[in-house]
């Protein structure tokens, strides 16, 4: 039996998406990100990735700069790049920091630069970023996850900071779990510490 307020429920809903059609229901959410442009030292070779975008039509291309100690940008490919969003500088001067950006080229034409990702002189050889964390005395880096959470189109991190764990099996005291979130460049933006309050059934 369908009562009247479930009948009321099915109208409104097929009224809203008569109103508004299934194209509206069926837009995704979508951070607006920007090209998140990496280089690292590899030792035998510096290595930049960039970030293609679910919006980018398939005929995109990218030319990739390079400002060597501030000094004027000078493009690295011949060829604007269409099969790969990466390109390896063996040219770089270390000794110097060294600023990149790509701009998307489409029918031909250049388009606005990218923000710049810029490599620290004598950077040492590694192939990953390295953050630095503010960790609380006690505590520990844990779980993380991504987001753009300041809307400047680059993903900053949220952090879980783990304390004195115990399972809940055995007596004593955990300590609160803490939640950071740093920009790349180790900024902390904010601290949360966590209060669990649980309830206790019979």
């Amino acid at each position: 039996m369908i009562t009247s307020s479930f009948r009321l429920v099915l109208t409104v809903v097929w009224g809203m998406a008569t109103l508004f059609g299934t194209e509206a229901v069926a837009q995704r959410q979508m951070e607006n990100l920007g090209r998140g442009v990496v280089a690292v030292n590899q030792g035998s070779g510096r290595v930049f990735g960039w970030r293609m975008l679910g919006t980018d039509p398939d005929s995109i291309a990218f030319n990739l700069y390079r400002s060597d100690g501030g000094g004027k940008a000078v493009k690295l490919n011949d060829k604007p790049i269409k099969e790969t969003t990466n390109f390896i500088d063996v040219k770089a001067d270390l000794s110097q920091s060294n600023s990149y950006f790509v701009r998307p080229v489409l029918n031909g034409r250049e388009q606005a630069p990218s923000a710049a990702f810029t490599l620290s002189a004598n950077p040492l050889a590694r192939q990953y970023l390295s953050i630095p964390l503010q960790t609380p005395s006690g505590y520990s880096p844990n779980d993380a996850s991504v987001g753009d959470l300041d809307g400047d189109g680059a993903y900053e991190i949220v952090l879980h900071q783990a304390g004195r764990g115990r399972d809940n099996g055995s007596a004593g005291m955990t300590t609160e779990p803490i939640l950071e979130a740093y920009k790349l460049d180790g900024t902390l933006l904010w601290r949360i510490n966590l209060v669990l309050l649980c309830h206790k059934t019979s």
